[in-house]
This record gives structure tokens, C-alpha cells and sequence, in this order.
């Protein structure tokens, strides 16, 4: 597709092969744009921290450009952004924060870099991204006429995780990242809305992705104090990860569904295997939740795998 300030422009993160990204990346290609935005085709910007060669099932969409972007590097959010300007006409319709990072082990055993890591990558990035383009989601592009009021400039969506909802054992470092996305999020919902930028939480279930995959690894079985729990540990790590999981193509035009839907995006979307049932134990009081969790995940009743304090 040829630049120019006649497309409806996205930029989805995290588009590697085989994640929620990517196939929300082809889920918005094929779609048209809203017809309140005036836009006459929709151009994707898929981006991923090693560029082109992590998505190789979108080459050759025409309406999909490719661009490399670490998103915990200011240096690549420059250079993606000066991209977008470039061949996007100026400005950005929607952006869809979704690369992200895992991180499964327990808590007290995490490294802090790990942890720093983690917290950068799933809440501080999308925030500076954010803050790096809104510039471009506010700037008037072409001759077209404002949307109506009751139309957003703009949409962000923030990929969350249910995880940020309900803290399980061996999860700590990565439900706290989500939590925090979760937070900022709202607030940003909030604080855009007078500029007209319409921002919406997404919190999937069990989809298939690459998440288990990319797992930061927080869990040593050689030196943990939770060496008898591997198997629970490693069933956290891949929970999300099983034959009922939701269909990444499923998850993703649910995601695109609620990009381009009219008026402003609810505040939320939830979607995914167990969904509902994450969401009903996530307000649970927490002796009951916690007592099902650590039942769930070989912590209760207190029993021999523990090694105490001083003997090992």
C-alpha cells in the first residue's frame, strides 16, 4: 500500500509467529476500516523485537508493514515512530499493546533483574509507547472532517492477562506486571478521554500463544527451596497452554471486533477458556482463593517437599 493520509492506521506489537499479535495483525488486514473514521483502507504496522524474520507468515500482505521494535528501547520507539509517520501519513488510529514477556517460579526466588525486566517489558513499555505516539493518534491527517463527538480520535488497547485479576502461586512476577498494566490502563482511560482517545483493557484467558515460550525463567529445581513442586511449577508456566485453550484467531477478532466497533471501547474485554470461571474466583474473599490455589498447586496441606531454613 502506498503512503498517504488515506488509511486507517494500526500498530500492533508483539506480532511474532504463532502469538496473539500477529494474528491480530492479519485479523485487522483483512478488515475494513470504520466508516465514521473516513478512512478508505486500513495499512498494519506489525511490530516485533527481531523484525521481519520473527513474522514470516505476514509477509506478502500487502497492507501489512514489518517493522522491528524493542519495546523497553526509547532508540527503537524513535525509529518505529518516525516509520509510522513516514509511510502512515502522519498519524495513528489505533495502537494495540500487546508484547509481553512471562515469568513463572516462585516469588522469593525470582532474580530482581528478572523481576525489573518483566515489569519494564509488561507495564512500563506499553505506557512509553503510548506516551511516544499519542502526538501521532491526536494529529489531523487530510482534509477529512472531525468524527462526531460520540467517536474517539483515536482507540489504545493494552493487552492485560486474568493473571493480573487473580494471583496464583508460582506467578507472582508476572501477575504482578499484568496488575500493573491493568492500573495504568485505567488511568489512562480516564486522562485520554477529554482528548477524545478511546482506551480499553483486554484480559484474556486461555488462548494459545507463545507465552509459555518466552517465559522469563525464575525457577532453579537444582537450588529451590520448591524443588518437590517442579511438576505444579511447570504446569503454572503452561496453564494457559492446553487443548481447551481458545484459538489465537478467536481471540484475535474478538480484539479487532472491539477496535472497530462505533462509539468509545467498553472500559474492559475478557475472553478465553476458563474466562469466566477465572473471574468469578479472582473476587472470591481471599482465604477461600487462596486455600483453592495453593490446594491447586501442591502448597497445601504444608508437607514434606519443603526443606527447612538452615539445612540445605
Amino acid at each position: 500500500m502506498s503512503s498517504g493520509d488515506g488509511a486507517f492506521v494500526v500498530l500492533v506489537t508483539g506480532c511474532s509467529d504463532g502469538g496473539i499479535g500477529c494474528e491480530v495483525a492479519r485479523a485487522f488486514a483483512l478488515r475494513a476500516p470504520p466508516l465514521a473514521s473516513g478512512r478508505d483502507a486500513v495499512l498494519v504496522f506489525a511490530a516485533a523485537r527481531r523484525g521481519p524474520d520473527a513474522m514470516q507468515s505476514l509477509a506478502g500482505i500487502p497492507n501489512i508493514v514489518r517493522v522491528a521494535l524493542d519495546v523497553t528501547d526509547p532508540a527503537s520507539i524513535a525509529r518505529a515512530m518516525a516509520e509510522i509517520d513516514r509511510v502512515g501519513g502522519g498519524g495513528l488510529d489505533v495502537l494495540v499493546n500487546n508484547a509481553g514477556v512471562g515469568c513463572f517460579g516462585p516469588v522469593v526466588e525470582a532474580p530482581i533483574a528478572t523481576v525489573r525486566h518483566v515489569l519494564d517489558t509488561n507495564a512500563v513499555a506499553p505506557l512509553a509507547l503510548t506516551q511516544a505516539l499519542l502526538p501521532l493518534m491526536l494529529h489531523p491527517r487530510g482534509t477529512r472532517s472531525p468524527p462526531a463527538a460520540s467517536e474517539p480520535v483515536a482507540r489504545v488497547l493494552n493487552v492485560g492477562s486474568l493473571a493480573g485479576a487473580l494471583c496464583g502461586p508460582f506467578g507472582g512476577v508476572y501477575s504482578a506486571s499484568k496488575a500493573a498494566l491493568h492500573m495504568l490502563s485505567s488511568a489512562l482511560r480516564m486522562e485520554l478521554r477529554p482528548l477524545r482517545v478511546s482506551v480499553c483493557t483486554v484480559l484474556p484467558g486461555g488462548v494459545v500463544s507463545n507465552i509459555a515460550r518466552g517465559s522469563a525463567v525464575a525457577f532453579d529445581p537444582a537450588r529451590s527451596l520448591y524443588a518437590g513442586l517442579a511438576r505444579f511449577i511447570y504446569a503454572r508456566a503452561n496453564a494457559s497452554q492446553s487443548a481447551r485453550s481458545t484459538p489465537t484467531a478467536d481471540m484475535a477478532r474478538r480484539i479487532v471486533d472491539t477496535a472497530l466497533s462505533p462509539g468509545y471501547m467498553p472500559a474492559s474485554m475478557t475472553y478465553g477458556h476458563l474466562s469466566t470461571f477465572l473471574t468469578f474466583l479472582s473476587r472470591l474473599p481471599y482465604w477461600l482463593s487462596d486455600w483453592l490455589l495453593m490446594r491447586n498447586y501442591g502448597l497445601w496441606p504444608p508437607s514434606s517437599f519443603m526443606i527447612a531454613p538452615g539445612t540445605k
